[in-house]
């Protein structure tokens, strides 16, 4: 019999995708074995019989048979049987019983095939237990002879460990060297739509910092293509003129060609603005005077629009009142007159209405967000919720080594909802929160809830245990909890200022505090605020940064609502971007990761046709508002003086 081949099993994509459970694509790949080892007297149908039970499925029965094949050989045959029973195992998953087999692998007589494949093993079941760390660990060595699969697969983990770690930039990294291992076109261009979707989750200034990283001219053109993208905002012919003009500098880059071209085409292209425009708003009632800030917004944004294209376009605006009109009737009515679109609801209760519409005729940009999933696909949903806050303000501080976290909200729903994203974000991000504090919405005084949340009370016992035990008195300082690197808070103006004092006398005045844009009451105020130096907080750039956030639209509002302006600005922001967003969401759905720099904040789609923003920062210098520097982490407390 002539000497055979040891076949081997594709490795699926689900390996990776449900067993890791991480959102990214992997390029099809084939398991590589010791190349060239061959056996006389390979057991063909036994090795077919396992791969036809993987291939439906029965990962379980398919390890097992490959276990039976392997007690079955000797080395390295033993070893390669054994690694395919944990490659179905990894599917199942049964990920005890997998690094039970991968740990009992003898390598001693392996190649450097046989030790590539066992590391590739055993970082994949690292990443599916949650430890990127230890998979990078793994990831680590280098076998020159191994397979062009087997290195690829190797860099695209590291992908996954340096995303599950919140390592944006490194992830970015990993796969321009990615890029040099891909020689299939659809393979490489995919990689290259996965580096732009990776600088759409960076913020501004992390993207503007790369743009200057010289000594990395692969990163640097890629920062720099990001930031012409986010700086031409909704200006599609400016946008056009500086991707024309960096490919000029930069024409041999791998984003140069086919993905330009249709980056321009698909998102810069000049589009057609609705001839009728809808806007359903609740002008009566208890979000009356919310809904104004809204319509007032989006019928600026349309007057600039219109002096600058001279397009027509005709806006009816219907009153939804306090609950009492149906949302749907509403809609009907809105297409009987001609609408092309529909901008609103505004309350929870009419968009879940509207969301419910399997069938709706025209699309319909809802302005608040909910938790359900949309039935049409014509559905999109734009808000202000705290939650995008929360996520940002997370990123920002664990990117800046910020992980532990101490959580401070208002008491009530909203105070617990933000409460919850903000631990929910630290534990997406590798961070912790430590301790969630409440502080009460009838009474300043938070000295009980500081001491409790700091464990000064614990610092008071063990002083008196102390004083107890050596008979006499002493002097004291009572010392908070020393692992809390970042505070972060959920509370309105009023409270921030009662806050931050009263964190400074509970000894905490060296810790960084970022906050949600309600401490902010959107009127620079020194004397009210002064107490607030220092303070960070997530805003839009409508209320931070006049010069760049829709500087014709805030002419307009600042001159006809001034006093409006400041009270309700993030509602301003959020009609100014309903209206610009128009044409583009459609087209922001189908190319993710693709960011447009809004009035509320850098504005993206997700799958679920949710427009999410990122905020910008501002920190409080001289009891005003100033953009906010990168954070710095507090020097740790001395751990030579003794704790009492």
């Amino acid at each position: 019999m002539s000497p055979k081949r040891i076949s081997k099993l594709p490795i699926p994509h689900s390996v990776l995708i449900r067993t890791l459970a991480v959102s990214v694509m992997l390029l099809t790949l084939t398991a590589c074995g010791p190349g060239g080892v061959t056996r006389p007297e390979a057991d063909d149908k036994a090795i077919a019989a396992a791969t036809q039970m993987s291939s439906l499925g029965r990962y379980l029965d398919a390890a097992n048979a490959f276990l039976a094949l392997a007690a079955k050989e000797n080395a390295p045959f033993r070893q390669q049987f054994e690694m395919d029973a944990v490659e179905q195992l990894l599917q199942a998953p049964d990920l005890s019983r997998a690094a039970q087999i991968l740990s009992s692998v003898d390598l001693s007589k392996s190649d450097d095939g046989l030790r590539s494949r066992h590391q590739l093993l055993g970082a994949r079941l690292a990443l599916a237990l949650s430890d990127p760390a230890r998979a990078l660990l793994l990831l680590q060595p280098k076998y020159p002879q191994a397979a062009v699969a087997d290195q690829v697969l190797r860099s695209q983990l590291r992908v996954i460990a340096h995303k599950q770690l919140g390592q944006g930039i490194e992830a970015i990294r990993e796969r321009l060297q990615l890029a040099s291992l891909l020689s299939n076109a659809t393979q490489y261009a995919q990689n290259v739509s996965d580096i732009w979707a990776a600088f759409g989750q960076l913020d501004d200034i992390t993207v503007a910092t790369l743009a200057q990283q010289f000594n990395e001219p692969d990163l640097q053109a890629w920062a720099e293509l990001a930031l012409v993208d986010r700086e031409s905002r909704f200006d599609y012919l400016q946008f056009q003129a500086r991707a024309n003009d960096w490919r000029v500098r930069h024409p041999n880059h791998a984003a140069a060609g086919g993905f330009l071209d249709g980056l321009i085409e698909k998102y810069s292209a000049p589009l057609e603005a609705p001839s009728q425009i809808a806007l359903i708003l609740p002008l009566n009632g208890r979000y009356a005077a919310q809904a104004a800030a809204v319509r007032d917004g989006f019928m600026a944004a349309h007057f600039d629009r219109q002096s600058q294209t001279g397009i027509p376009t005709t806006i009816r605006v219907y009153d939804s009142g306090d609950g009492q009109i149906k949302i749907t009737e509403l809609y009907a009515r809105a297409v009987a007159d001609g609408a092309k679109v529909i901008v609103g609801p505004l309350a929870k209760p009419a968009v879940e209405q509207l969301a419910a519409i399997a069938d709706l005729q025209i699309p319909v940009l809802a302005l608040n967000r909910i938790d359900v999933t949309a039935a049409s696909t014509k559905f999109y949903q734009f808000g202000l919720p705290p939650e995008d806050e929360a996520d940002a303000i997370v990123q920002r501080a664990v990117s800046s080594g910020l992980t532990q976290a101490l959580v401070i909200t208002t008491e009530g729903a909203w105070g617990d909802r933000v409460g919850q994203s903000f631990q929910s974000a630290l534990t997406a991000n590798g961070g912790l929160a430590l301790a969630v504090a409440r502080l009460p919405a009838t009474s300043s005084d938070y000295r009980n809830v500081l001491e409790d949340a700091l464990l000064l009370k614990q610092s008071l016992a063990r002083r008196n245990d102390v004083m107890a035990r050596i008979g006499t008195s002493a002097e004291f300082e009572p010392r908070r909890r020393d692992d809390v690197q970042v505070i972060l808070v959920a509370s309105n103006d009023r409270q921030m200022r009662s806050l931050r004092p009263q964190l400074e006398f509970h000894h905490a005045e060296d810790l960084p505090i970022i906050a949600l844009s309600n401490i902010y009451s959107g009127y620079p105020d020194a004397n009210a605020d002064r107490d607030l130096n220092g303070v960070m907080f997530a805003d839009s750039p409508w209320r931070i940064d006049d010069a760049t956030s829709a500087p014709s639209e805030r002419l307009l509002v600042d001159r006809f609502w001034p006093e409006r302006n400041a009270q309700a600005g993030n509602l301003f922001a959020l009609g100014v971007d309903a209206y610009r967003l128009l044409p583009y969401v459609p087209r922001l759905a189908n190319t993710g990761g693709t960011r447009i720099e809004g009035a509320s904040g850098g504005l993206f789609v997700d799958s679920q046709r949710q427009v999410h923003r990122q905020p910008v920062f501002a920190v409080f210098k001289n009891g005003v508002p100033i953009p906010a520097p990168d954070l710095v982490p507090p020097t740790a407390i001395g751990a030579e003086s003794p704790q009492l």
